[in-house]
């Protein structure tokens, strides 16, 4: 059964309508028209067989199901354990023993799951599709995050060593951090991988929205690791529930409501093969207070609202309402939320309805839900006019009478689609990050103890790309390609990923989504296998700042017999204005054709190459007016499409394939403060005139906010003994308000005398900096938000923290501020260089952009206590 996610509000049932050839999906297969997993997997019988692929994550329930119900990691018998290696940085290993070992789990299960716990429909038949990517594949779980009762270590370079000893192909990395300066272990540590041969997909980020363009997290921008945006999903699992009687809503009369997302135990799994609930079963209301998550059972009837009588659960057992209060917010729910779960533990439903009327029907709970559902009990999510309709069943005292599963079809201008939250590139040298996008929105997963459960993230769009480079990488059948397994990768997936245009529920247009937002595109997992045409180099970097160019590429014919002929083609994506994002108005999404692209002329339009030849394209792209009056990152792709004629099976099958070719450039000098700004003008007057001033910052952890202990708007004279801003413990530090626009390649801060602000005293040395969440102040060198943080170092800025120490004027030693001293300040920001530019010009290397000198505002006085 197939709902289309508009028809939930009144549970009209109607057949999925999807594009030709797209096969609407849990996980793992999509049709031609998106992922092409589907072909490679049935046509081209890939299945990640004896491709081993490391899961770097917080453990994996080894036990579940879906790899096999592992005792321990064991050398493989399929179809038993697939878990054929494992390591963890922690004492406890890698056994999976609480509520927040989940996210390696439900990723393992994307990249490898098998899935012999099927969903089935109305008519006992299971859903198409409910398998992992390369659901044969052999997986090496590799526990190097902590959870909240383990203390934080650095472990990726080790994790690595353990992984090329244990021969593993392919890493997966759904983790990061948001910074230009990667610790030393983990830089080391890719490097490790890469030389051994090994394929790595990371995760892009989910700061799309907070953090905007230049954001990519890292290991995601290491140019040997696949960085991976996400997409929506075609369809979600979802599940409807039948009524003892109809129930009315807003005009409207059912007994059967629609749950938008579901977190399985083997109890409702089986359904409706089973009745192991036991139905039908009472429905007991329930709604609790969002200050303090208390819990208040309540009757029908009464006053209605569910709180005017205490009654107690029926013993012989029922389904627990809970109904979520407006002012609550689903994805931040699990944070304060536990003390609410016990409550419900400790009532012993035997299944938990949340029903959640302030969300629409888009609303989901995010992956960091876990916590709050995970445990024996399943849950289902009733949104909208649904949860209204729930809410009424429960207060009327309906009784639960069976459970089916649909698929529910994601909106149109979404499925398909990028997603939001998926942070965004380029990356600080304008080299294209994300590489590739993959789905990783609603994506049905394994989750430990048994159970599944559909979350949303660029961790989900990583395994499923993972997973596509282990049938990439089976098809090989183990012999290494010339230029080696990344550079191979690299160029099969790039090259044959498909652009698309963009759209949304506000707007359409033919421009594409730009390589900022999905990079390559939609990857495409059969043309990745078959095609034997390639193009160098995967993608064009143009030089910043200027108004005509040109630019070449090769085109080279790998096939075993025959010419190939294409048709070239530019479909140029929307620009975005470096200078407005941070105000959310990089591009206008109600109109992604407001600015004008760039005309490209090509040397040829038809190209014809035989076996094992090569021909070169010339490209001249000129910027047009539009373009040249803002700071714009402007791309597009060169599409080759094969003019022989054959339908797209046809052409998978011979792999004469559809290529493409990303380009992007920046319309002004990027190394240039006065031509792309560094720091953020027109500031909101509330941050205005907060910016440019020292601040004595405190950070409190348990509110995750930075207060200021001095007037920011009027700092005047700051005192602070040398003992508080040199220990490291009392959570204060000096910082410096500032709104960065985009990355910074250096910060330095001059030091001088109050008395004297012309002689320089010495400096302190921080950066690659990142720029400043949307709506906020760095408080420089430590946080890239000054209100907002979080101490998992998501949001640091230049990975350093001003203490008084400095550099003197002249000399490399080192010195602290003196006692009795008064000091001004000066910022001095120093512009990255375009990857594309950082060329000999004039005989000298172009390697170091220009610089901005900020004067701060506000005196310190260092005190002797």
């Amino acid at each position: 059964m197939t709902i289309p996610l508009q028809a939930i509000a009144f549970f009209v049932l109607a057949p999925i309508v999807l594009a030709d050839n797209v096969i609407p999906s849990i996980i793992g297969a999509d049709g031609l028209e998106f992922t092409q997993v589907e072909f490679a997997q049935d046509v081209l019988r890939l299945s990640g067989a004896g491709v081993r692929i490391a899961i770097f994550d917080d453990g994996l329930d080894i036990r579940h199901p879906n790899f096999g119900r592992c005792i321990a990691v064991k050398t493989p018998e399929p179809p038993v354990c697939r878990v054929v290696a494992g390591w963890s940085a922690f004492p406890g290993g890698l056994l999976i023993a609480g509520s927040e070992d989940a996210h390696g789990t439900h990723v393992a299960g994307i990249a490898a799951g098998a899935f012999p716990d099927k969903l089935f429909d109305d008519q006992n038949l299971p859903f198409k599709y409910q398998r992992g990517v390369a659901y044969q594949g052999l997986i090496g779980a590799y526990k190097i995050l902590a959870t909240s009762d383990e203390d934080e270590t650095n472990s990726l370079r080790d994790a690595v060593d353990v992984a090329v000893r244990d021969k593993m192909h392919i890493i997966n990395l759904s983790l990061g951090t948001n910074t230009w300066v990667p610790v030393e272990a983990d830089a080391q540590g890719i490097q490790k991988a890469a030389a051994a041969g090994i394929l790595m997909a990371a995760a892009a980020g989910n700061e799309g929205q907070e953090a905007g363009l230049q954001s990519v997290i890292h290991p995601s921008w290491d140019p040997n690791v696949f960085s991976v945006a996400m997409l929506a999903n075609t369809v979600t699992a979802g599940a409807a529930v039948v009524l003892s009687d109809s129930v009315t809503f807003n005009g409207s009369s059912t007994n059967r409501l629609v749950a938008n997302q579901r977190a399985d135990t083997a109890a409702t799994i089986c359904y409706p093969r089973c009745n192991s609930l036991g139905l039908p079963l009472p429905l007991v209301y329930s709604e609790y207070d969002s200050s303090d998550y208390h819990l208040t059972l309540g009757t029908g009837g009464g006053s209605g609202d569910g709180t005017s009588t205490k009654v107690k659960p029926p013993p012989d057992g029922f389904v627990l309402v809970v109904r979520v209060p407006d002012d609550a917010d689903l994805d931040n729910m699990p944070s304060d939320a536990m003390d609410l779960m016990s409550q419900v533990y400790e009532l012993g439903p035997k299944l938990i309805l949340f029903a959640v009327p302030a969300a629409d029907a888009s609303t989901y709970s995010d992956v960091d839900n876990y916590p709050l559902i995970n445990g024996t009990l399943p849950v289902l999510f009733f949104v909208g006019q649904q949860a209204e309709g729930l809410v009424a069943a429960a207060q009327a005292g309906l009784l639960l009478t069976n459970i089916s599963n649909v698929l529910i079809d994601i909106d149109a201008d979404v499925a398909m689609q990028y997603s939001p939250i998926s942070t965004r590139g380029p990356d600080i040298n304008l080299r294209m990050k994300p590489d590739i996008a993959a789905p990783g929105f609603q994506i049905y997963s394994s989750t430990p103890f048994k159970q599944y459960q559909t979350w949303t993230g660029t961790s989900m769009a990583t395994p499923y790309l993972s997973g596509v480079l282990a049938l990439w990488r089976e098809s090989k059948r183990g012999i290494e390609p010339p230029g080696g397994w990344i550079a191979a990768a690299m160029t099969a997936l790039k090259n044959t990923a498909r652009p698309f245009a963009y759209r949304s529920p506000a707007n359409s247009s033919e421009l594409m989504w730009p390589p900022a937002f999905v990079g390559a595109g939609v990857v495409q997992a059969a043309a990745a296998v078959t095609a034997c045409v390639r193009i160098a180099p995967t993608e064009l970097l143009l030089r910043s700042g200027a108004a005509t160019q040109t630019a070449t590429f090769t085109i080279t014919n790998e096939c075993l017999r025959g010419a190939r002929t294409f048709r070239l083609a530019h479909n140029p994506a929307f620009a975005l204005n470096m200078a407005q994002d941070y105000f959310g108005k990089s591009f206008d999404r109600f109109n992604a054709d407001a600015v004008a692209p760039a005309s490209v002329r090509l040397s040829r339009t038809v190209v014809s190459v035989g076996p094992g030849a090569s021909a070169t394209v010339t490209a001249t792209i000129t910027l047009s007016p539009a373009l040249r009056s803002a700071p714009y990152i402007y791309s597009g792709y060169f599409i080759l499409t094969p003019r022989q004629r054959q339908n797209l099976t046809q052409g998978l099958r011979s792999g004469n394939v559809q290529l493409s070719l990303p380009y992007q450039g920046c319309s002004r000098d990027y190394s240039d403060p006065a031509q792309v700004p560094l720091v953020v003008q027109d500031l909101p007057k509330t941050l205005a005139a907060k910016s440019g001033a020292i601040c004595l910052g405190f950070v409190d952890d348990t509110k995750d906010v930075i207060t200021c202990d001095n007037d920011v708007t009027d700092p005047g004279v700051v005192r602070v003994s040398l003992k508080e801003l040199q220990d490291a413990k009392n959570g204060k530090g000096l910082g410096f308000l500032l709104a960065l626009a985009r990355p910074v390649q250096e910060l330095v801060v001059e030091i001088y005398s109050a008395s004297d602000n012309t002689t320089i005293i010495g400096t302190a040395s921080y950066g690659p900096c990142a720029k400043t969440l949307r709506g906020e102040l760095s408080y420089l060198p430590s946080y890239s938000a000054l209100n907002d943080f979080s101490d998992t170092s998501a949001y640091d800025a230049c990975t350093g923290v001003f203490r008084g120490r400095y550099t003197p004027a002249g000399t490399e030693d080192e010195a602290v501020l003196r006692v009795g001293g008064q000091y001004t300040f000066q910022l001095l920001l120093r512009a990255p260089v375009a990857a594309a530019d950082s060329a000999r010009v004039g005989g000298r290397q172009q390697d170091e952009g220009g610089v901005l000198r900020v004067p701060m505002r506000g005196v310190l006085q260092i005190t002797g206590s």
